[in-house]
């Protein structure tokens, strides 16, 4: 956590003692990471109650009170950080890591939001459903949420590695799935472990108004899930298993809003191993900054695959709703988009 800060003059005994105290580096990365992800549990335990009914027409529940309770410890550190630094001779401006201004930021628009959403509540209820994914107080929860989440991430983009470590990249990975994840929380209704896009029973995807929400859904995640992706794999030759963790933990997240449904769990397993799979198409074909002529072939792919092994889970469990046609189409889509994507990394 502690690193030498080239702002202060190393001629000065004075300074030099308060450089070794300066917060910053990878130990601040991992802390950052460590309240970020109980910050985003927390999203996700209030997204569970939610859409099972456990919440009351109050502001003041146990979920919110976890939710919240993270948005307080990963305050307390950026504000604490920026203090201590300051103090330790750094202008306001570098007293926070590199990556993490613009995570401040995102503290500020949180909070605001909060209050926005205290108010809200009080003056029109709780929302429900897709209602409450995009009342306008939880659309600014989301902003901060994902600049705050994404702080490690950009702390590694201003690092000049290429072929990083596991230990000099996990906190980047982990901070890309939370900001994935972060996304995808707030179209949860079109994410195939959520909604369970073309399954018998599922009688909002029956009609054509419906089935085209579901492939817009699907080539939506596609975007979201690449788009980040894309992002890394421009910057960086990434280790081994790189990906399987970033759409893993991802995949996990959007169970948990509907765990308990045995089938779910199934499907999300066969996306894991699909996601290992595009995991090992990239390490083979050495994807990355120096190397990007398979770049587009590998996002066609990658989303192809993922929701491939989806619909032949859903096929393999319960059966589809929609004809081969469609599910053939819904399969490649999202591989389109991954693939349009791709000309904008590599620009």
């Amino acid at each position: 956590m502690l690193r030498t800060s080239a702002n202060i003059s190393t001629n000065d005994p004075l300074a030099n003692r308060r450089q070794s105290r300066i917060i910053a580096g990878l130990t601040f990365d991992w802390a950052m990471l460590v309240f970020s992800t109980i910050f985003l549990s927390g999203l996700y335990l209030d997204g569970w109650a939610h859409n099972h009914g456990r919440v009351d027409n109050s502001f003041f529940t146990v979920w919110h009170a976890f939710f919240y309770a993270g948005f307080g410890l990963v305050m307390l550190l950026l504000l604490g950080t920026l203090l201590w630094n300051r103090a330790q001779g750094m202008s306001w401006r570098s007293a926070l890591p590199n990556g993490y201004q613009l995570a401040l930021l995102g503290v500020f628009i949180f909070a605001a939001g909060g209050v926005g959403d205290l108010i809200w509540h009080e003056l029109f209820g709780i929302e429900e459903d897709f209602e409450a994914l995009i009342s306008p107080t939880h659309l600014m929860l989301g902003a901060g949420l994902a600049l705050i989440v994404s702080g490690p991430l950009r702390a590694a983009l201003a690092r000049p590695h290429q072929r990083p470590t596991w230990r000099e990249i996990a906190p980047a990975l982990v901070a890309t799935a939370a900001l994935i994840s972060a996304f995808t929380f707030f179209m949860m209704f079109e994410h195939p472990l959520h909604s369970t896009v073309a399954g018998t029973g599922q009688r909002e995807f029956y009609s054509d108004v419906g089935q085209v929400a579901g492939v817009t859904g699907l080539m939506i995640t596609a975007a979201l899930l690449m788009g980040p992706v894309l992002l890394i794999l421009r910057r960086w030759h990434l280790p081994p298993g790189s990906l399987t963790l970033i759409w893993g933990i991802n995949t996990v997240a959007m169970l948990i809003i509907n765990y308990e449904r045995v089938e779910s769990m199934w499907m999300a397993a066969a996306m894991l191993v699909a996601a290992a799979l595009v995991d090992w198409l990239r390490f083979k074909w050495d994807i990355g900054p120096t190397n990007l002529t398979k770049l587009h072939l590998f996002a066609f792919l990658a989303p192809t695959l993922f929701f491939a092994a989806y619909f032949g889970a859903l096929l393999a469990l319960r059966g589809a709703s929609w004809s081969i046609h469609l599910i053939g189409g819904a399969i490649v889509l999202p591989g389109i988009t991954g693939w349009l994507l791709s000309y904008l990394a590599v620009e």
